[in-house]
């Protein structure tokens, strides 16, 4: 029984991390890539709404024909894509910027 919270604790760990470094990763590619255009900077904040709003129109309930199984391993997934998306993006800042 001891082990179902201590995954459940990771789970939400997880989930929190996506939940506030989601709006991180896409301020930072905005700012590094979006500016170059004259478009104006975003905060964070402002990011965390668009963070909000793609969810929302990209990821309804509705929509999900799937269910999840291992929480754990899509939440690992995806905050592993966040990564690394973050990193080629910065990579490639480096050359553009």
């Amino acid at each position: 029984m001891e082990m179902q919270k201590d995954f459940n604790l990771k789970e939400f760990i997880l989930g929190l991390l996506i939940f506030f470094g989601d709006p991180l990763v896409i301020m930072l590619m905005w700012n590094w890539f979006m500016t170059k255009f004259g478009l104006i900077s975003v905060s964070y904040f402002l990011a965390f709404g668009f963070a909000m709003f793609f969810n929302y129109m990209i990821m309804k309930p509705r929509d999900a024909d799937y269910k999840v199984t291992d929480v754990y391993e899509h939440q690992t997934k995806v905050l592993a894509s966040m990564i690394v998306t973050l990193a080629l993006a910065f990579v490639i800042h480096l050359f553009v910027g």
